[in-house]
């Protein structure tokens, strides 16, 4: 009899788990459903709710206007798109790092690639990031926190390389060729490939959205990333005890030893308060990504082949000063400010910038090859100068 009742009781509580998991099963999709819903009736164009913030905002006559003319995306030209997405840039930029936490890293980083692809969809975007964030996820909860954090990052770079590997051959950051299909999150996740920019982009990202402390670290002309350590901590060996390093152009984890002596790192750099080896903050993610596309875009402009550049010089002006202004001090980021005000004719900006971009590089180290190339700038600048 006894026996007969346990039986009863663990059938009503299988039915009961059963219902429960259904119940949660239908409450989520339900929950999907409504957000999608509202996404839809929100945004009616596709995209994030974001994308809503970047829409010209008018005033008009409300006489006469149904909800379907309100709800017609306003005719721009290509030129008056890139400067509505250059001002949404530029706010941006204009936010305190404590603010710019709030948004998703998705966000600001799509917010810099649409000054050359004013009509990125977000929404594809997303679509293409999503395998790469279930495996990632998956990789990272399988090896268990209990195991030792090499274990576990290295999980994390099989699952992120079986879609997007490092690209072949040399950076194109030099002649500005390729920068959207290997520098830019969208172009890596379309492309499968990347450089250092935009693969530790993807970590940064992926680590985002599945909870993973994952900062980006700035070497010089290199950009690796650091796991399972605060954003706001220096790199310290005793901080990072229980963090590790990837260089994803390697699909490798690093240790501190060997990050503190790549590309002619200097002693101490990051202790005495440099440019490098520190995780970027959100404004400095922004300028990474502005600095990138200003390089490109330049270099277009010096080419005069192929198909028009997609920004102005005015409009390319602008974004070299927004990077200056974000990341002041990186000499990546002050070189591309001084090349683009150099031809926009800014001259003596340009001249300050590309000084203090050689005084870093001395102070915290280069590949000889970098500063012989940061004199090259400093020549080519004094010699555009009008006297």
């Amino acid at each position: 009899h006894s026996s007969r009742v346990c039986d009863a009781a663990r059938c009503v509580r299988a039915a009961v788990k059963t219902a429960a998991t259904m119940f949660l099963q239908l409450a989520l999709t339900l929950l999907l459903c409504l957000g999608a819903a509202q996404r839809a009736r929100v945004n009616p164009y596709g995209g994030s709710d974001s994308e809503d913030l970047e829409r010209e905002i008018v005033e008009v006559s409300a006489d006469g206007l149904t909800e379907e003319d309100w709800e017609t995306p306003i005719p721009m030209s290509p030129g008056a798109k890139v400067d509505r997405e250059l001002a949404v840039l530029e706010m941006f930029g204009r936010l305190p790092d404590d603010q710019l936490a709030g948004i998703e890293a998705l966000d600001l980083v799509l917010a810099a690639w649409r000054l050359v692809k004013p009509d990125l969809n977000q929404t594809r975007v997303e679509e293409l990031l999503a395998p790469v964030v279930v495996a990632a996820n998956a990789a990272w909860l399988t090896v268990g926190p209990d195991k030792p954090i090499q274990l576990r990052a290295r999980a994390l770079v099989q699952a992120i390389s079986q879609h997007v590997r490092p690209a072949e051959g040399a950076a194109p950051i030099l002649t500005g060729a390729g920068v959207y299909e290997t520098y830019s999150l969208p172009g890596v996740l379309e492309s499968g490939r990347g450089h250092c920019e935009g693969l530790a982009t993807l970590y940064y990202v992926v680590g985002d959205l599945i909870n993973v402390d994952v900062a980006m670290i700035n070497l010089p002309v290199h950009t690796v990333v650091q796991i399972n350590t605060s954003r706001h901590l220096t790199v310290d060996a005793a901080e990072t005890t229980q963090s590790i390093f990837v260089d994803p152009t390697k699909g490798a984890t690093r240790s501190l030893f060997k990050v503190e002596r790549m590309n002619g790192l200097r002693p101490n750099a990051a202790r005495d308060g440099g440019p490098y080896l520190r995780p970027l903050s959100r404004r400095q993610l922004l300028a990474l990504q502005a600095n990138a596309l200003a390089f490109a875009v330049v270099k277009q402009h010096e080419q005069r082949s192929g198909p028009p550049p997609p920004l102005s010089m005015d409009q390319l002006a602008r974004v070299a000063r927004l990077v200056a202004t974000l990341d002041p001090d990186r000499p990546e980021s002050l070189e591309t400010a001084a090349v683009v005000l150099s031809r926009h004719g800014d001259h003596a900006s340009a001249a300050a910038h590309i000084e203090h971009a050689i005084a870093q590089a001395d102070a915290f180290g280069a590949p000889p090859e970098v500063i012989r190339h940061y004199h090259k700038v400093r020549r080519e600048v004094s010699d555009a100068r009008p006297y």
